[in-house]
Formats: C-alpha cells, sequence, structure tokens
C-alpha cells in the first residue's frame, strides 16, 4: 500500500513540476551575496568547537582505564574536589584550545586573503578597469556638484576647482579658499566646551 501511494506521489509531483511549474530566469551576480558571511561564520564556528572536541575526547595514557584498581577515582572523590578537577583538566584547556584555534583561523583567513589579492587581483585587468571606472564616477560627481571642473586640479590639494578665469571657486561658484586651507568652523565651539570641562 506505502509503495502504491508513494509512486503515486511521485509521479503527480513530477507531472505538477513539469506541466504547471516555471523555471527561474538565471540572473548572474558577483558573488552570494549574505550567505559569504554565513558560511564564514559557520567555518569559524566549525574550526572553535571541532578544536574543542577533539581536546575534550583525545585519548592519552592517563585516561586509559586501570585493571588493577577496585575504585574508580571519581569515586573517591568528593563533589566539591571533583569539580574542580573537572573544571582544572577539561573546561579551562579546552576552551584555551577553543581560542587559540579561533585565532589561527582568522589569521589563516587574513593571510590567505592578502595573498590571494597580492598575487591575482592587483594589477589585473579587472583591477584596472576597477580603477578607471571609479575616476570616472568621481569625475561625473564632482562635475555634476556646482558646474566644478577639476581638469589639471589634482582633488584633495585643496582646489576644488577653477572657473573660466582660472580662479579658485567653491561649490556654488563663489570665491573662496580651498577645503584644506579655511578655518574649521566647528574648531572654535570645540575649544569653548573644552574650556568649560
Amino acid at each position: 500500500m506505502a509503495l502504491l501511494n508513494n509512486w503515486l506521489e511521485l509521479r503527480s509531483d513530477a507531472f505538477k513540476i513539469v506541466h504547471h511549474g516555471r523555471r527561474p530566469v538565471p540572473a548572474r551576480t558577483d558573488s552570494i551575496g549574505p550567505w559569504l558571511d554565513t558560511l564564514g561564520f559557520l567555518t569559524w564556528l566549525g574550526a572553535l568547537t571541532n578544536a574543542a572536541l577533539v581536546f575534550l575526547f583525545h585519548s592519552s595514557e592517563a585516561d586509559a582505564p586501570r585493571v588493577d584498581s577496585s575504585t574508580s577515582e571519581f569515586i573517591t572523590e568528593d563533589i566539591a574536589s571533583s569539580a574542580e578537577s573537572t573544571l582544572k583538566r577539561a573546561i579551562l584547556p579546552a576552551a584555551l584550545i577553543a581560542l587559540s584555534s579561533s585565532h589561527a583561523y582568522l589569521l589563516l583567513r587574513v593571510l590567505v586573503r592578502h595573498i590571494l589579492v597580492r598575487a591575482i587581483w592587483r594589477g589585473s585587468e579587472e583591477d584596472l578597469k576597477l580603477i578607471k571606472t571609479e575616476k570616472q564616477i568621481k569625475k561625473e560627481w564632482l562635475q555634476e556638484v556646482g558646474d566644478v571642473k577639476t581638469k589639471g586640479k589634482a582633488i584633495g590639494t585643496g582646489l576644488i576647482g577653477t572657473d573660466g578665469a582660472g580662479e579658485k571657486v567653491g561649490y556654488a561658484g563663489e570665491l573662496s579658499p580651498g577645503f584644506w586651507e579655511g578655518e574649521d568652523e566647528g574648531l572654535a565651539d570645540i575649544r569653548r566646551v573644552g574650556k568649560m570641562l
């Protein structure tokens, strides 16, 4: 009876998928988005727990069963010393091992990323194209804001732009000192509040 039910369910599901379902339209993306962070977190958590589990369940000569002893060491100990012994012998070392493996994982991740960026990304055609695109976007944005012309002028040196006569202009076209050359507007307020304290 179960075989017949499963067969009918399988055939009906196949019919629904083939005749009533629609294949999703594929879309190209740069990465897997937020799942990349989730997988990174799961990898870190796995490194942490695996190291703790390996430490907690490792075998050593001290953990081997004693055949010649008639009583166990845990039976003869009182509860307070047993808890303290467990804390010292198992929990604290396991926590230290897990913490050190976590830091080792993060260090290895940073090292691999640094090596891959240096070896593969820097200087590649994609990197140069990205730099060129970013410069073009910045240049277009600066030209949109107050009709600033940046021909021949370095951005970040205090010269915002020039008008047709070669005079320095700000965002609205008025004559003004460069951004980095003027007086800081909030500096007087900061000094005043500092003196009040």
